[in-house]
């Protein structure tokens, strides 16, 4: 360990005493940049008593300490609901701003984006082989269904709905490994052709403490001798095991609310309202015209979800078939240029200057906007109230739509609310409150797993 720097230098100077101080080089007491560092260990503040003028030493001096213990002080408590304001209420229970203010993480890309957005995989041995897989610790452990405990609370919320809205933490011994949630990342990384591309998703410093290492420093000291070297394994059906995962954390987040005939402050139903025509409609199928004045009458709606197919058959069937053309006119172009290379290489024909050191496509093809568009996420718009200044104003919101037959498949939406008040409803809303943010958050990262282009 280095010594501490002098405060004050002993050696006197031709002008001055040896009993003087030394003085600030810049003699100014408002400027606080040449009084200490930022550590605190350089000052130049004088002891306040004592018989001879000496420097204050660090350990004395309440800046230097205060330098020293500010990053150990203990964490504020969250302030109390009773106590923030409107627009802070709104903020702390909104589902997105809990998903951007996670920890920014790195992928094998090098793209940096939210924790959230990522799928964190660590390493653990097999319990026949003792390999290490890799696997997705922390979202298994969020998908488990936990033991049904009495709560000691006095809350009327229950137990899990108390902790949705708190990110789940696990103790983990090795370093996380991010790669992106989505299901054609994990297919395509795993592809015969690829080989081992999916190790460029695993932490250098897992590796290199799989690998018996200690530390990840270039000193030339060789690993242990007494610790194996051990090899990854990546799993065949990965992206199938993480879909498994997400749908049962889904299940887990909306089970309670499916169990309570009135949602138990989760779901609401949507009643219709029209005066016009009452038997074509009933409360439990509201008319497409009055679809956003029914999302209105509920201040808290967050989320549109579906409990029938949302697009009908026919027109996922034209999707599908768009899609496949796409593909295939594409594919046609790659068929072409592996005929023109052999045939070159057959006839042993030169490259032509103008196309030599040239990206070649081989053919006319799509713009890639156009074969790959953005993905489109659906939505509805509506008018609700939003608390002000001056009370409740009427703002225009607008509402994520999620598909759970799509997501969830019919066979576990069926398990869910087979038996329940909601089995014969056609559509709920999820209210958007802090009860609610593990819900929302599960329904976000299984809608992004699964999303494809067309």
């Amino acid at each position: 360990m280095r010594p501490l720097r002098r405060a004050a230098s002993t050696k006197a100077s031709d002008n001055t005493s040896a009993s003087a101080p030394q003085d600030s080089p810049r003699n100014d007491p408002s400027n606080e940049r040449d009084k200490y560092t930022n550590d605190g260990h350089a000052t130049y503040r004088k002891h306040p008593s004592g018989k001879r003028d000496l420097p204050l030493p660090p350990i004395m001096d309440p800046i230097a300490l205060a330098a020293r213990e500010r990053w150990t002080e203990p964490k504020m408590p969250e302030p109390r609901r009773e106590d923030l304001t409107p627009f802070q209420r709104k903020l702390y229970a909104n589902p997105a701003a809990h998903a951007l203010s996670t920890s920014i993480r790195a992928d094998r890309t090098s793209t940096v984006l939210p924790s959230f957005f990522y799928l964190s995989l660590h390493p653990k041995p097999h319990p026949t082989t003792s390999a290490p897989w890799m696997l997705p610790l922390e979202l298994a452990d969020a998908a488990k269904r936990t033991s049904k405990k009495k709560s000691k609370s006095n809350s009327t919320e229950p137990q899990d709905a108390q902790q949705q809205n708190k990110p789940h933490r696990s103790v983990r011994t090795s370093p996380s490994s991010y790669v992106a949630l989505r299901q054609t990342h994990l297919r395509n990384i795993r592809t015969a052709n690829k080989g081992t591309m999916w190790e460029q998703a695993v932490n250098t410093r897992a590796r290199m403490k799989l690998l018996g290492r200690q530390d990840d420093d270039d000193d030339g000291v060789p690993p242990p001798q007494n610790r194996p070297h051990q090899k990854l394994v990546w799993r065949e059906d990965m992206d199938q095991m993480v879909l498994r995962l997400l749908r049962d954390l889904v299940a887990r987040r909306l089970e309670y609310g499916f169990s309570k005939p009135r949602g138990g402050g989760l779901f609401a139903r949507i009643l219709d309202s029209s005066p016009s025509d009452p038997s074509a409609s009933s409360p439990r199928r509201p008319s497409p015209s009055s679809f956003a004045d029914c999302l209105a009458q509920i201040p808290d709606a967050g989320a549109v979800l579906f409990l029938r197919r949302a697009t009908s058959e026919a027109t996922r069937d034209a999707e599908r078939r768009v899609r496949e053309c796409l593909e295939a006119g594409d594919g046609l172009v790659d068929q072409l240029v592996k005929i023109r290379e052999t045939t070159r290489r057959t006839l042993k024909e030169d490259v032509l200057p103008r196309t030599h050191g040239i990206l070649d496509a081989g053919g006319p093809r799509l713009q890639p906007s156009i074969l790959y568009p953005p993905l489109e996420y659906p939505s509805v718009r509506c008018i609700g109230r939003q608390e002000g200044k001056d009370g409740e104003v009427m703002v225009e919101k607008e509402l994520p739509v999620y598909d759970l037959v799509e997501l969830l498949g019919p066979t576990k939406l069926e398990e869910l609310v087979k038996g329940t008040a909601w089995e014969t409803e056609t559509v709920v809303v999820l209210r958007e409150k802090e009860t609610t943010i593990g819900a929302h958050h599960a329904l976000m990262q299984l809608q992004d797993y699964v999303i494809e282009s067309v």
